[in-house]
């Protein structure tokens, strides 16, 4: 069958300003010595925080919750991540897992309908031992089973890919809440998906890495085509799918080819199009808001800020003129 047509107007001068902006943004967010620096600087966090905290939902657990309660009132699935760095001492592999003990034990007293939990293997010790972050995220899964809460594995760099997957493939077995997410822009993603097991939750996004040309596509139509392709290809070989993207014209195409019919959930970040979320949740879709808290927020912001560049000039320019940022609005 010939592949989908996802619609997108002739590209600009302007298209390619912005691209070439997204991804110096994620650039940026990847930068260890530019993180270092606004750690160091509380008056740069200071002056940008109430930009970031259109995205971040509050600085700590207690006030994402409180926060999340009202959005699962409204109608909204909740996934729910702290934003963290990768971890790379034993201390700090283990509070990071501490941490996400802990929000399991929180949402015992959830009332709503259970909570998405967000996993990093990097903050949980992949970077140092296999073997302990399997542990480490087998653990946490068993816990949130016994909640009905998922847990969603991310996906980070290229470079990362094989041992993330490796790490997936010993958890998943017997755990059936754990899930993985794959990169529509990765060059290898197609042969990834093919060894995902049947009936599996997947979450497919199109990637928000800094990649070169050997290793992912760039964005534009022939990405979206690919994010059609490996919808309908996840859906074909069973997969609960996740359809985590914010891009009116590719929602409209996975719409056009039946795809949201049967796709498990759509799903945004917090902050990002919430008035278009509202309207598949109004049409009847399930739909996910991606909540991060925390006060560790610097590279979540970058990327966030790299899926739209425009919105990082009116977020300076209503910083600079004292203007109060308005929340975004899920309905």
């Amino acid at each position: 069958m010939t592949p989908p047509a996802v619609r997108t107007p002739e590209p600009t001068t302007q298209d390619a300003v912005l691209r070439a902006a997204s991804e110096a943004l994620r650039t940026l967010a990847e930068d260890r010595r530019l993180r270092d620096r606004f750690h160091r600087h509380p008056e740069l966090r200071g002056f940008l925080r109430p930009g970031a905290f259109r995205y971040i939902v509050a600085a700590d657990l207690r006030g994402a919750l409180a926060y999340c309660a009202r959005l699962a009132d409204t109608g909204y699935r909740i996934g729910l991540e702290a934003a963290r760095e990768e971890a790379t001492t034993d201390a700090e592999v283990a509070a990071v897992v501490t941490d996400h003990h802990a929000l399991v034990e929180c949402l015992w007293a959830w009332p709503s309908a259970p909570v998405q939990l967000g996993v990093d293997l990097a903050n949980v010790g992949l970077l140092r031992d296999m073997d302990a972050a399997v542990a480490h995220t087998g653990g946490i899964a068993d816990r949130a089973a016994h909640i009905g809460s998922t847990v969603m594995l991310s996906m980070d760099r290229s470079t990362f890919t094989d041992r993330v997957l490796t790490a997936y493939a010993r958890i998943r077995p017997g755990r059936a809440n754990v899930g993985i997410t794959l990169q529509a822009r990765l060059l290898r993603t197609p042969d990834d998906l093919a060894e995902i097991p049947r009936h599996s939750l997947l979450r497919l996004v199109r990637g928000g890495h800094a990649e070169g040309p050997d290793a992912a596509l760039p964005r534009g139509e022939r990405l979206d085509r690919r994010y059609v392709e490996l919808a309908r290809a996840a859906l074909d070989r069973d997969l609960h799918l996740t359809v985590a993207a914010h891009d009116a014209r590719l929602l409209e195409a996975l719409d056009a080819e039946g795809v949201l019919d049967r796709v498990r959930e759509i799903e945004m970040p917090h902050g990002v199009q919430p008035a278009l979320l509202s309207r598949y949740r109004a049409a009847g879709r399930p739909c996910r808001v991606a909540c991060v808290y925390g006060d560790n927020w610097w590279p979540y912001f970058l990327h966030r800020l790299a899926e739209h560049p425009p919105s990082a000039l009116a977020v300076l320019a209503d910083l600079a003129a004292g203007r109060t940022l308005a929340a975004p609005e899920y309905t």
